[in-house]
């Protein structure tokens, strides 16, 4: 839950010394205004607690304007109404808050008249009550010094925009006295705010900029659909799956890839012709060199040798192997290399 000051200040802060400040248009006070002061015998005199839930007052637009009823249980109600203050003692027959000129400490002067309702035969205008009944008391009560000046020695009331609190005394006369504004406030209503932050247009969250989605990189997203953001295998197209051999998936959907088929090999581990095991060459591996010796020494066999099936070399019954002029050869046994 927000603060009142943070509420205001969503709104005012940046109209704050520029008077074309809108919150809500009207806005409630709530709390309780105290009018009581000891006499010189030492008892508390005046008509005690006022409520003011029942007043409302206006933005810069509408000029401040309170408006409503406050409510004592000694005097009964209290006006703000413009329209029941007419023959005020000094105009104008208002009571309004002054967002024009505000003080130094940026609080706002509240201006003007109320008037309580007990000064009237029946209602809050018209014929006033028998002077046996109200006695000289006129019912006004100034909320400023009507020379626009600050009461001598007290402060005439104010409202803190930063904070919605009221200060200062309303004079009464000598029925009501001074009537303290301490503990009287702007219920501010809850400002309504967009996703970004900011406060929505007309407080119309329907109203508000369409939230950019982000892709995983810090990009907005295509279309604003992070479905169609890159991805990590492929970052330069959409989110597209991917089959094993690389191809884009049916319906990018891999359960739908052709499933790849298995290479089958031959015995000798070359792929099988037509990937047909039976269509590979049998027989022993067939080489022009003799696998018993040094491959370095021979172009082709040794001639006249006999081959077993492994490619080993041996020479016919009478001869013998000889490394002959660089190359084995089968030879006599007699023949001795030069």
């Amino acid at each position: 839950m927000r603060t009142i000051a943070q509420k205001i200040l969503a709104v005012f802060l940046a109209t704050f010394f520029v008077v074309s400040v809108a919150y809500a248009a009207t806005s409630n006070l709530s709390g309780y205004g105290w009018a009581g002061q000891k006499d010189a015998a030492g008892n508390t005199v005046g008509v005690g607690w006022v409520d003011f839930t029942g007043v409302t007052m206006g933005d810069s637009a509408s000029s401040g304007i309170l408006s409503g009823k406050a409510w004592s249980p000694n005097i009964g109600l209290i006006t703000f109404n413009s329209t029941e203050l007419t023959g005020c003692p000094t105009a104008p027959c208002k009571a309004a808050a002054d967002w024009v000129n505000l003080n130094a400490d940026g609080s706002i002067n509240v201006k003007g008249w109320a008037r309580a309702c007990s000064m009237y035969a029946s209602g809050c205008s018209g014929v006033l009550a028998d002077n046996a009944y109200r006695g000289t008391w006129d019912g006004w009560i100034a909320l400023s010094n009507p020379s626009g000046t600050n009461w001598s020695g007290t402060n005439s009331v104010r409202f803190n925009p930063t904070t919605g609190d009221f200060s200062g005394f309303a004079w009464g006369d000598q029925v009501v006295g001074w009537l303290d504004f301490t503990g009287v406030k702007v219920t501010v209503p809850e400002v309504p705010i967009c996703s970004d932050g900011s406060v929505a247009p007309n407080g119309d969250t329907t109203k508000c900029p369409p939230v950019i989605k982000k892709c995983a990189d810090g990009s907005n997203a295509p279309n604003n659909d992070v479905a169609q953001c890159p991805d990590d295998n492929n970052p330069s197209s959409p989110t597209t799956k991917y089959c094993a051999d690389g191809t884009p998936a049916p319906n990018n959907d891999v359960s739908q890839c052709p499933t790849p088929p298995v290479i089958k090999k031959c015995a000798d581990g070359s792929n099988a012709p037509n990937n047909d095991v039976a269509q590979c060459v049998t027989g022993p591996v067939v080489t022009p060199y003799c696998t018993n010796l040094p491959r370095y020494t021979q172009t082709t066999a040794p001639f006249g040798v006999i081959r077993t099936s492994d490619g080993k070399c041996s020479c016919p019954v009478g001869k013998v192997m000889k490394l002959l002029n660089g190359r084995y050869d089968c030879t006599t046994s007699h023949y001795e290399e030069h």
